[in-house]
């Protein structure tokens, strides 16, 4: 039985659906992106160069030491700047031999060598505070592990998709939830007091195990909530929503520069979230397929005192009787095919087109979004001031284009060519990057901010399409399978970010458009 059959006697969209959807589920939303895209902030990386204590008995100031010590070469930008993992390798005697007979002035002959005794960092925007960067000297030759915190995350999602799932299916979306907000919270704040770089790539393991559900459970409850003809606006307005949490993580991340401090501010202001325990739906599909029919009568009869609807005197009769029925035939259903949900829709040669196709779509899309998103670096560093929030916040501005084109071409366009033209204009913009002459780094940005648009409105219209291509019973198990199989590739974004971001390469991720 459809949990859309009841609305026709409580109403579909009234008062309930929208305190419940407005005030609870869309705002569940915020700390999805919050903790996808934090990482951004809490490896920001200043100026830096080697340590040099040569002259260091001698009070000399930062500024001279590095001018004598530390070589320059050519950037992006075709102007001279400092190296920031070499020093020359000279000597104390020799040093003042050539002082003495040239002057305080460094010679571009001497012979150079990687940092041995640390790194200065420029100060000027952190202050006192740290990005995991500084705290651990993550540059150089040890850049390669600022990706290890990224996996983690993604590895953890990856995982938290599969848990949840199997917690979802024994104990419920309610408990599910608030089970994973839990530990999103605990290993959120716990990471303030860590001094470990293992540990702390371990929590953020745990972090992303949560949001995962965190995000993908409201978002299926605000579907079951509402009519079938609801779900575009239901679905845009959750992405409204996530994007809207991005933009908090910009103001939040610029007031507070230290990492510690920014996880404490994104995780523990969520722990609010626990006060909805007592407001908070239950999946009315989960109710009914586990026959719980006094949990479903009271929740049709409280959303129907809400919506003030008046339900026919023998309605729990009826209601009993059908979910009973249609749990009879679920039953027969389940002894005739013992295969898992997933296994039976892949028996089905239209179901299993619809599977595959979506799988194939999910993954492209979530490896181009995210890699769209975390190509800011290089903008960061090929502007040459480090400033990382201008470009990340053009990338969620045209995220809310790309929503607002999509709210636009669903209506008029349809899904397929909303999906394939957004494709295409996002990977034409990403090329045309490619091509521009002189590096002009303001012409890169204006066609990276083209292509998001398009990337972020063909992703939005997908999850439309989804959902109306799947029948309201398979719908989470599906999806399920899908962000578990992006998670996993994602896994491999933060490796190619890393070996693209001091080059000219086009973002690879539109090239998979």
């Amino acid at each position: 039985m459809n949990f859309y059959e009841l609305f026709s006697e409580v109403d579909d969209y009234g008062k309930y659906q929208k305190l419940m959807i407005w005030f609870v589920l869309f705002p569940a939303q915020l700390p999805y992106l919050c903790q996808l895209y934090c990482h951004l902030f809490m490896s920001i990386t200043p100026d830096h160069w080697c340590r040099m204590s040569l002259l260091e008995s001698f009070n000399v100031t930062e500024q001279f030491s590095r001018h004598l010590f530390v070589p320059k070469k050519d950037n992006i930008l075709h102007s001279l700047q400092y190296e920031q993992c070499f020093v020359y390798n000279i000597s104390y005697d020799a040093l003042v031999e050539h002082s003495v007979q040239i002057g305080w002035i460094p010679n571009q002959t001497w012979p150079i060598t990687r940092c041995s005794q640390g790194w200065i960092y420029n100060r000027t925007f952190l202050g006192d505070d740290h990005s995991i960067v500084t705290k651990w000297d993550l540059v150089c030759d040890r850049a390669f592990l600022q990706m290890i915190p990224i996996i983690a995350y993604f590895s953890g999602s990856f995982t938290g998709f599969i848990f949840g799932n199997i917690l979802t299916t024994k104990f419920g979306m309610k408990f599910t939830y608030f089970f994973m907000l839990c530990i999103h919270c605990i290993f959120g704040t716990s990471i303030a007091f860590n001094n470990h770089f293992d540990i702390f790539s371990l929590m953020r393991f745990c972090v992303g195990l949560s949001v995962s559900n965190i995000a993908l459970i409201p978002r299926c409850l605000s579907l079951e909530l509402t009519s079938h003809e609801r779900s575009a606006n239901t679905l845009l307005l959750t992405d409204f929503w996530r994007n809207f949490g991005a933009l908090l993580l910009v103001i939040i991340s610029y007031m507070i520069r230290d990492f510690n401090h920014l996880t404490v501010a994104i995780s523990v202001p969520f722990m609010v979230f626990i006060l909805y325990y007592w407001v908070f739906p239950e999946s009315p599909k989960w109710l009914i397929v586990n026959e719980r029919i006094e949990q479903v009568d009271r929740l049709v009869r409280d959303i129907a005192t809400t919506n003030v609807t008046l339900l026919s005197p023998d309605f729990s009769i009826t209601l009993r009787r059908r979910i009973q029925i249609e749990c009879a035939l679920q039953s027969e259903l389940k002894t005739s095919r013992s295969q898992p949900l997933l296994m039976k829709l892949l028996f089905l040669p239209n179901m299993r087109f619809k599977v595959i196709t979506l799988c194939i779509l999910y993954i492209t899309q979530s490896v181009t979004d995210i890699g769209f998103t975390y190509y800011v670096i290089e903008f960061s560093e090929s502007r040459g001031n480090g400033d990382i929030y201008f470009p990340f916040l053009v990338a969620i501005i045209a995220n809310y284009f790309g929503l607002l084109i999509a709210w636009i071409t669903l209506k008029y366009f349809g899904r397929k060519y909303t999906i394939s033209f957004g494709n295409i204009l996002s990977a034409f913009f990403s090329l045309m990057s490619a091509f521009v002459k002189n590096k002009d780094i303001n012409l890169c940005l204006i066609y990276y901010a083209s292509a998001k648009v398009f990337q972020s409105s063909s992703q939005s219209c997908l999850q439309v399409w989804s959902h109306e291509l799947l029948p309201l019973s398979h719908y989470y198990s599906v999806i399920t399978f899908c962000e578990t199989l992006s998670n996993l590739a994602l896994i491999s974004v933060p490796i190619v970010i890393f070996y693209v971001s001091f080059s000219s390469v086009t973002p690879f991720s539109s090239l998979l458009n």
